[in-house]
């Protein structure tokens, strides 16, 4: 399979990165963002139609505001979220436009989050019922029919299986009606 992405317009961008650059390598295409720190996003695209997109940045353990103390290890639920939900849609358009039809499967990986917690605000004071337990966080997959179907209802289950993990009965960014909303 060829890739109309190397040099083009519609080449998919990583997870919350303002600049990229691509180029092809032994899989296909490689997208990645750099920082003064190396590359902290990339995509992944791989002859078969497989799309692995990673950013390390959002989950980066944060700087303690208490001198002495180790890094905060949180997912910021919305940032996360929310950047997830925003790059889904430009994957889909991509194995379209490699002529790769629905359905597709997409699953959440999340490496080496023992002890991790969600943080949904201040007046939660940082703290979710409990740390996640575990060194990986492998959701469960999802059946992708069609590429006009909500992202954020479509991620939901995923987003719902990572807050499980960390004793939330499911993320509490989705309205009654299902629909991701972004809290203040």
């Amino acid at each position: 399979m060829t890739c109309p992405f190397i040099y083009s317009e519609h080449t998919p961008r990583p997870i919350g990165a303002d600049g990229w650059g691509s180029n092809l390598n032994f899989d296909n295409l490689l997208v990645a963002a750099q920082a003064n720190k190396g590359v902290y996003a990339y995509i992944q695209i791989l002859r078969s139609g497989f799309i692995e997109a990673v950013e390390a940045l959002t989950l980066e353990p944060k700087p303690s505001q208490h001198t002495g103390q180790p890094p905060a290890r949180i997912i910021p639920s919305i940032a996360w979220e929310k950047r997830i939900i925003e790059a889904v849609p430009s994957y889909l358009k991509a194995l379209e436009k490699l002529r790769l039809p629905p359905p597709y499967v997409a699953s959440i990986s999340l490496l080496n989050f023992r002890h991790y917690i969600m943080y949904v605000g201040p007046t939660y004071d940082g703290h979710g019922p409990h740390p996640v337990d575990r060194d990986h966080l492998l959701a469960d997959e999802i059946l992708i029919e069609s590429i006009t179907e909500s992202p954020d209802r479509l991620l939901r289950p995923l987003f719902d299986q990572i807050w499980n993990a960390c004793g939330w009965l499911g993320s509490i960014n989705y309205d009654e009606a299902g629909k991701w909303t972004e809290r203040r």
